[in-house]
């Protein structure tokens, strides 16, 4: 509803211990008419102010970059959780899109620093 997620991470720290990555697009001329809380149906994609959309679809590599930066920077060391809700990809589209650019952004990051990825992680 408008709050900048890299912001609430610098506030909230090391209690940080559980993370979503999931990304919405803004929607210009139906939140310029709506505003930021949505009513309408998921599946109606053309008329929301906002859609969830596959990682880099809404928020660009660099954003991603900085907000696992930004989870590094507060200690966090732990999997990313993808919630794939695009309904213009399939499943298995979304998610590989997902992991392709969480693979790039945390390739340089403190997060995977001295750490090897461990079964099911990136």
């Amino acid at each position: 509803m408008g709050a900048d997620p890299l912001a609430a991470i610098k506030a909230l720290g090391p209690s940080v211990y559980h993370v979503h990555a999931k990304d919405t697009r803004l929607e210009p001329q139906a939140l310029a008419r709506d505003g930021r809380i949505e009513i309408r149906p998921a599946e109606d994609v053309t008329h929301r102010a906002w859609n969830y959309v596959t990682l880099g679809r809404g928020h660009d590599e660099t954003w991603w970059r900085g907000f696992c930066q930004a989870l590094a920077a507060s200690g966090y060391d732990d999997v990313l959780s993808i919630e794939h809700e695009d309904l213009a990809l399939p499943p298995i589209d979304g998610v590989t899109k997902s992991v392709a650019l969480l693979r790039r952004v945390i390739a340089g990051s403190k997060s995977s620093a001295g750490r090897s990825a461990g079964p099911g992680e990136l």
